[in-house]
């Protein structure tokens, strides 16, 4: 189920995909060659990983996890394309009569959401590989037994695994019991 829910989302991606490229049948191919390749990357380490752990099975792992992420921001873009596509498909509005090339159009707007999808996925990467401490008092107007203060440390979205390996963990707990 899972996996036939990833390919269908990858299949509509793809089909908006196509759409939006130029009419160059060797810019499709290897667009879509690529997108293809990238996004079968994760199950191919999943599976990789499950006969032997090792540094390409992590590789393909990693590549395929910031394909997820690209990935759900990718059908975001599609889906709210789609959405104004049928808005002004009813309301009897024909955008793309408003530029002198409607292929230059829909490419524009496949680089600027390429652009978005990939400053979004940066800046993701780069949140999780700097994780920070808030600090929080919160007062408790009751006794607790001998106790005058006591502290409470949470760590969330850690995703412990090839991503977030022991060298990061254990830079968290550092954090944490420094506290």
């Amino acid at each position: 189920v899972v996996l036939l829910l990833y390919s269908m989302i990858n299949y509509y991606i793809i089909i908006r995909l196509l759409m939006a490229l130029p009419d160059n049948n060797l810019i499709k191919i290897t667009v879509i060659s690529v997108y293809i390749f990238i996004g079968l990357a994760y199950i191919a380490g999943r599976f990789l990983d499950r006969v032997r752990i090792s540094k390409f099975s992590c590789f393909l792992i990693s590549t395929g996890s910031y394909f997820l992420a690209f990935m759900f921001y990718a059908l975001l873009a599609v889906i709210t394309i789609d959405f104004f596509r049928l808005l002004f498909y009813f309301a009897g509005f024909n955008i793309a009569s408003y530029f002198s090339n409607p292929e230059m159009f829909r490419f524009g707007l496949l680089i600027f959401f390429a652009v978005l999808i990939s400053t979004l996925a940066i800046a993701g990467a780069i949140n999780v590989r700097n994780p920070r401490i808030t600090k929080l008092n919160i007062p408790v107007n009751k006794k607790a037994g001998e106790l005058e203060k006591f502290k409470i440390a949470a760590a969330s979205e850690i995703h412990l695994g090839t991503l977030v390996g022991k060298k990061r963990t254990r830079k968290l707990v550092q954090m944490l019991n420094s506290i």
